[in-house]
Order: C-alpha cells, then structure tokens, then sequence
C-alpha cells in the first residue's frame, strides 16, 4: 500500500473547484428565479430558496463548444 503524497498545485485545485460553485447558476421551474449552487449548500435539501420548489433547471452558458472529431 502506497502512501499517498499531494502534488504541487492540488491544494489551488480544491479551492478553486469551490469558488467555481458561485458560477453555476440555477433556474427554479416554478417561479423562474436565478441563483448560484452557493445557495444551494446552506439548505438542508435542494429545492428553491423562494418558493421551496425541488425541480431545478441547470442554466447554461449563452456560448457553445466545438469540438474537433478524430
């Protein structure tokens, strides 16, 4: 059994992946409003923060990827 020894530039990863939360926004299927998955963690189940609705739509970025096929 390996001992397990962080790499430099892990630690930045764990912060940055909690930072990256504030970016991604919800939308609420009931009454339309946006808000971030930081919201999100301060509630004991994942609904909406104003009306208490539990469907949730991701909101997406307005761009689009291209990706190059092989």
């Amino acid at each position: 059994m390996e001992l397990y020894e962080p790499r430099l530039g892990e630690e930045e990863e764990e912060f940055s992946t909690i930072e990256d939360k504030a970016f991604i926004r919800y939308k609420c299927g009931r009454c339309g409003a946006e808000f971030d998955a930081m919201q999100l963690e301060y509630m004991p189940s994942i609904k909406c923060p104003y009306c208490g609705y539990r469907v949730l739509y991701k909101v997406r970025p307005p761009g689009r990827k291209l990706i190059k096929a092989i």
